[in-house]
């Protein structure tokens, strides 16, 4: 008797979620400074997930989700089709450090969902391009405009555990939960801090080329991600340090 109810439970996120895509769908609180993916190319390359990370890693059932800060500009967006890159080497590190969680994901492929995880960006519009392309900074109010996406989708995922990447993406989520800032990310990176009474957050530093090589090498990343191990391990395990202490 309680396979219908597990199907309701799912078909419920399944709505919700698309709730949640139309509503990011029809956002422009940043279209100053950011271009939504419904309205590059008239939307033929937006889909109907929250974001391109999402395409990758979708699983609604997710022990894990990770939110990195932005995607892309609007130049990279285009190239991939609107799918993360095949070959953009943060998202071949973030193969290799969710294989430390004990998660075996497959790198990213153009129109090849893995949907092992849940993958999702703390700000989901698109950078408009320019001199420094996708390097340019997002403004901090988009982060906090996005919250509310960011809230939601963690809300119906319900995982185990969410990594944030970088500083933006912990901003964001610390915003998305009202919880007060706890001090730098280096101070604060891998610890197991409480997000919610069920689930864990636990920020990292962002495994682009640039933070591998200036703040924190990949070896020593590695080695934070394989801390989770006991959070997914030890189901009944509560979480021990709050995040707003």
């Amino acid at each position: 008797m309680s396979e219908p109810s597990v199907s309701m439970e799912y078909e419920t996120k399944q709505a919700s979620y698309r709730a949640l895509v139309t509503d990011r769908k029809g956002c422009s609180l940043c279209a100053k400074h950011l271009e939504n993916a419904s309205r590059i190319d008239g939307g033929d390359l937006d889909s109907n997930e929250i974001g391109p990370y999402t395409r990758w890693q979708g699983n609604l059932d997710s022990p894990l989700v990770v939110v990195a800060q932005d995607f892309s500009d609007v130049a990279g967006f285009r190239k991939g089709c609107g799918w993360a890159g095949h070959d953009v080497p943060t998202n071949l590190h973030l193969v290799e450090l969710v294989r430390e969680a004990g998660f075996v994901i497959a790198p990213p492929k153009l129109g090849k969902p893995d949907n092992v995880l849940f993958f999702t960006n703390a700000v989901l519009c698109m950078k408009g391009g320019g001199r420094r392309g996708s390097q340019q900074p997002v403004p901090q109010r988009c982060f906090a405009n996005c919250s509310d996406f960011l809230r939601r989708t963690i809300t119906i995922v319900a995982p185990r555990v969410v990594v944030t990447l970088g500083r933006g993406a912990l901003y964001a989520i610390q915003r998305a939960f009202d919880l007060s800032e706890t001090g730098r990310l280096s101070d604060l990176v891998g610890r197991h801090l409480h997000l919610t009474n069920t689930i864990y957050l636990v920020p990292m530093y962002h495994p682009s080329p640039t933070v591998v090589n200036t703040h924190r090498p990949l070896n020593k990343m590695r080695a934070d991600w394989r801390g989770l191990r006991p959070l997914f391990e030890a189901a009944d395990n509560l979480p021990h340090t709050s995040a707003a202490a």
